[in-house]
């Protein structure tokens, strides 16, 4: 759970990290994306540290099933350090939660 957890935080702080880059600039009009982004984040998070996350490992979802996370990120940015944070935490759910 540790793991799952630190990856997730390590998708938070690149998530933080774009909000702040965008805050004020020309992606401004991204900056509401990037604050949900992180939301959600906090929310996964908060959801399997209580143990409410359901878990492919136990059979609770399918194992294939994902969390979604990087096709919502993808729909409105490109940037390299989030969209691989959240790809951390899917392949993590999938293979290994």
């Amino acid at each position: 759970m540790e793991s799952f957890l630190t990856l997730v935080d390590n998708a938070i702080a690149a998530a933080e990290n774009l909000r702040q880059r965008l805050t004020g600039q020309r992606g401004a009009g991204m900056a509401p994306s990037a604050e949900q982004t992180v939301r959600n984040l906090k929310t996964l998070r908060a959801t399997a540290e209580t143990g409410r996350l359901p878990r492919p490992s136990r059979g609770e979802v399918p194992s294939e099933a994902g969390l979604a996370l990087s096709r919502f990120i993808a729909e409105w940015t490109d940037d390299k350090e989030l969209l691989s944070r959240v790809d951390e935490v899917e392949l993590y759910y999938r293979t290994r939660f």
